[in-house]
């Protein structure tokens, strides 16, 4: 995209109001007013370009370019024509000004005189100028900061009433979202979008710049047609740096050092702050438009105007030997976790000795703020356990497992600190997960956390103990299937567990088994349980918040809770946005599942292509297989051959493809999405050989899904399994797929219908429009003309309020062999162009038995017109009319 069409993602509503004061005569034209670095050059000259054919547009320089210390040096291009001697008298200078506006013959277009940065206009240009709008001799357009402009001139407060003020703000994260897609052209995983917006705060200059720098530097890479980070969001760059330093020289002294001093602080309260900075110093960046005072005492933290990590990055070493004392003497509030890093970080670059337990509790904060390459740096010096614990963490989060992997097994075997060995399993738990190994590993796992407490002399005996050592069993347990096996045990163990991390992971792990078992209201409820634990602040212990949200809302989707799972993930996306750097690839993919139910099949595509590449780079749940198995499937449903090739080839050549659920769940989308190659027989044969087995394993929720693949594929066959499974399921979304499974079986057209409209509330829009497709089908069959046309308003009602959902189309058995003699002959008539009456009184029956013999060919040959079955039983037909049957010969169905 260009930079005009850049300039203006999420300014149309302030280009809109900037337009309509330059066309309202009782304006004087508009002031656009906002922080460096927001997009006011950028807006005022994709306006000029935009606009040209309206407006005769007039460009002034201000500040410097115009010699601000000279009297109206602005309005020097203006005053060729100004009388010797004039230069002084403002009313000379005015008359002339007015000479030159209306000097130009194009009456049709209005003169706008365009100043950018009005607030360094000289005096005499503001004062000129001011009046000039006053008198409505021309419009003005004008760019200014807050907090700035001459007391009487056009960047004074509303221009003195004849300015319309247009503020812009930060973008939004949609905004964000929108300026790196155009900025790249082509789909960026969520998750990086997610960390450069953050990084920017919202402001368009420093988006741009780190998008910039993080390519030139290879930390943003394309894949596949997607770009991704593949580390941590630079700090900056030095184009960046430059801008920062220039916004920082437009200060004075006093408050360049207090927005320097501020930055190296972080945010903090007011009554702290002023210990160190001047409070008029702090009124007046707030009124510039650099400091977001957040009320009387709360936090002050820096807007986006400024690039605070490249304020930071700019300090002088004696500001950070200042503020780093300041974090460590008795007159500092206790510090918040950010601080605690940045106190280190201080102390570090101004040589100041920092002792080993300050060390790591700020590698413990960068780890907990996902900034693997800042943890490194500070804990590398480190000897303990504990350091050795947060150099596996970050090395995990960098993508180095296998240099996680040695030093989380080493603190287990070798360290005597419980809890260190503790936090050394669940890395090692989490490596297991990475890495694709299975419920033999993680055994093995268990076996060596309690041979490291009987060493340290904490024998596990019993669950009270050590009830992390029972968890990590569980869980294993639970990667080999069974899961209603477990939840007497996992019972057991949430009532012993008196350490809350390990109680928050309890719930997690029985939400997840739960479900898989078929129970998924208890699920929903366990999900629910363990969430408000999450949010009322409880610690997860070894395993981040974000990680758990993530298994939470994967459960909530497969529990059909789709508005639920949709909540979680926005919270997820909005507050853990640096956790995006592990888990954007298992975020993409969860939304992308929610548009697969929802229907959105184009818009899941994109998404899984984002997420099979961010899943690639770090894949903590083993989702990469699903990914592929679903991403083939959806490219088969929307008769993409080439994508649906490609991700089946590439599930094939993976090392690993997850516990046994997850494995077969994405064996079943691939053979879903072999029929498109290979026929749907084979396809179904191939899926309920796959619903046996998990059946056989006991996971009823994964045997539900494939069979749902089965009816889509146009299995009828096997209804009575589907009816059975999904009868044994607890959920919406299982009543759903019931209902659908009965309205199928019995041939019942509203139940069908009913099905739909009870899908649609629920959002399973794809279902409810195969629901509604099928019921229309029906009652056309019956010749219910009626309820078939209110069946199809519903479908069309449908389409229109959500126009992405896929064709609603149930397929049906294709093989011609299954037509009975009878519908054959009417199927062969039919194709020659025989007409529906004329058949009947051949056949001797009745129109309307004919025409359900129609309605049942249609049905189970997948067509939809007489066009379609020509197609088919076209040589049949040529060869010559039908003979009717004797009634020895008729089959009936």
């Amino acid at each position: 995209m260009d930079e005009q069409c850049t300039a203006l993602i999420g300014r149309q509503d302030q280009v809109s109001a900037v337009v309509g004061a330059l066309t309202d005569a009782r304006s004087g034209g508009a002031m656009v007013l906002a922080p460096a670095g927001m997009g006011k050059t950028a807006l005022l000259h994709a306006l000029m370009a935009s606009a040209a054919d309206r407006f005769r547009f007039i460009r002034l320089a201000a500040g410097t370019a115009a010699g601000m210390d000279v009297r109206f040096g602005a309005l020097t291009p203006m005053l060729a024509r100004l009388p010797v001697g004039g230069e002084q008298a403002v009313a000379d200078v005015l008359r002339t000004v007015l000479g030159f506006v209306g000097t130009d013959a194009d009456l049709r277009r209005r003169p706008v005189i365009v100043v950018d940065d009005a607030d360094e206009l000289d005096p005499g240009s503001a004062r000129v100028l001011a009046r000039l709008a006053a008198g409505g001799a021309a419009r003005l357009l004008v760019s200014a900061r807050p907090g700035h402009g001459q007391a009487d001139g056009p960047a004074a407060p509303a221009g003195g009433g004849r300015l319309q003020r247009v503020e812009l703000e930060p973008l939004t994260w949609e905004q964000r979202d929108e300026f790196c897609r155009a900025e790249l052209g082509s789909p960026v995983l969520s998750g990086s979008i997610r960390m450069l917006g953050e990084a920017s705060g919202g402001n368009p200059r420093s988006l741009g710049l780190l998008l910039e720098e993080a390519r030139r530097t290879g930390r943003l890479v394309q894949r596949n047609g997607v770009w991704l980070l593949l580390g941590e969001v630079p700090a900056g760059s030095p184009a960046l740096l430059d801008a920062t330093r220039l916004e920082l020289l437009r200060l004075g002294q006093a408050d360049r050092a207090g927005i320097t001093m501020l930055a190296l602080m972080g945010p903090v309260r007011r009554s702290a702050a002023e210990q160190l900075v001047d409070p008029e110093t702090i009124d007046r960046l707030a009124a510039a438009g650099y400091l977001d005072p957040g009320g009387s005492d709360a936090q002050l933290r820096l807007t986006p105007a400024l690039h605070e990590e490249s304020v930071r990055r700019l300090a002088p070493v004696g500001l950070k030997r200042l503020v780093h004392r300041w974090f460590g003497g008795p007159q500092a509030a206790p510090l918040a976790e950010q601080q605690r890093l940045l106190a280190v970080r201080w102390a570090m670059d101004s040589g100041e000795p920092v002792p080993e337990g300050q060390l790591l509790v700020a590698a413990e904060a960068a780890n907990a703020a996902f900034l693997p390459g800042t943890a490194l740096a500070i804990a590398r010096g480190g000897t303990s356990s504990a350091a050795a614990v947060q150099l596996a963490r970050a090395h995990l989060y960098r993508g180095h497992l296998g240099l996680a992997r040695s030093l989380a097994w080493q603190v287990i075997r070798t360290s005597g600190d419980p809890e260190q060995v503790a936090q050394a399993a669940g890395l090692a738990a989490q490596l297991v997960q990475h890495q694709g190994e299975g419920r033999a590993a993680l055994e093995e796992l268990a076996a060596a956390w309690q041979a490291a407490l009987v060493r340290m002399r904490h024998p596990a005996g019993s669950i009270p103990d050590c009830p992390g050592v029972e968890l990590l069993r569980l869980q294993a347990r639970h990667a080999g299937g069974r899961p209603a096996d477990m939840l007497g045990d996992l019972d057991r163990l949430l009532r012993s567990c008196a350490d809350r991390p390990d109680h928050v992971q309890a719930l997690v792990l029985l939400a997840e088994v739960q479900s898989a078992a078929g129970l998924g209201v208890q699920g929903t409820a366990t999900v629910m349980q363990a969430l408000e634990q999450i949010t009322g602040g409880a610690d997860s212990g070894p395993v981040p918040v974000p990680q758990l949200r993530i298994r939470l809302a994967r459960q909530l989707i497969r529990n059909g809770e789709l508005e639920a799972a949709a909540r979680q993930l926005a919270l997820l996306e909005e507050s853990g946005t640096a956790a995006m750097l592990v888990l954007g690839g298992s975020v993409d993919f969860l939304r992308a599942w929610l548009a697969l139910k929802r229907g959105f099949v184009r818009d899941a595509l994109d998404l899984l292509a984002a997420a099979v590449e961010g899943l690639r780079l770090c894949d903590p749940e083993q989702l990469l297989p699903c990914a592929l198995g679903r991403a083939a499937a959806a490219a088969a449903l929307a008769e993409d051959r080439p994508s649906a090739g490609r991700y089946a080839e590439e599930f094939g050549a993976l090392a690993h493809h997850g516990p046994p659920e997850t494995s077969l769940l994405a064996q079943a989308h691939i053979a879903r999405s072999t029929a498109l190659f290979g026929g749907t027989s084979a396809a179904v044969e191939r899926l309920a050989d796959i619903a046996g087995s998990l059946a056989g394993r006991g996971l009823p929720a994964a045997e539900l899904e494939v069979r749902m693949l089965m009816i889509r594929l146009g299995d009828r066959d096997r209804l009575g399994e589907m009816i059975r499974c999904a009868g044994a399921v607890e959920g919406a979304e299982a009543e759903i797929y019931l209902g659908l499974a009965r309205a199928l079986r019995t041939r019942s057209g509203k139940q069908a219908l009913a099905t739909a409209e009870k899908a649609a509330a629920a959002g399973h829009l794809m279902v409810a429009a195969e629901a509604a497709a099928q019921s229309v089908r029906h009652f056309a069959g019956e010749a219910n003309h009626r309820l078939a046309k209110e069946a199809g308003r519903f479908l069309q009602n449908l389409r229109r309020q959500w126009p992405g959902i896929a064709g609603p189309r149930l397929p049906h058995a294709t093989s011609r062999r299954q037509l009975t003699r009878r519908e054959r002959d009417v199927a062969v008539m039919a194709a020659g162009g025989i007409r529906t009456r004329e058949i009947a009184a051949r056949l001797g029956v009745s129109v309307r038995t004919v025409e359900g013999h129609l309605y049942r060919i249609y049905e189970k040959l997948d067509i939809r017109s007489r066009r379609e079955l020509a197609l088919r039983f076209g040589r049949e037909a040529a060869a010559g009319p039908v003979r009717p049957p004797s009634s020895a010969q008729v089959i009936r169905t």
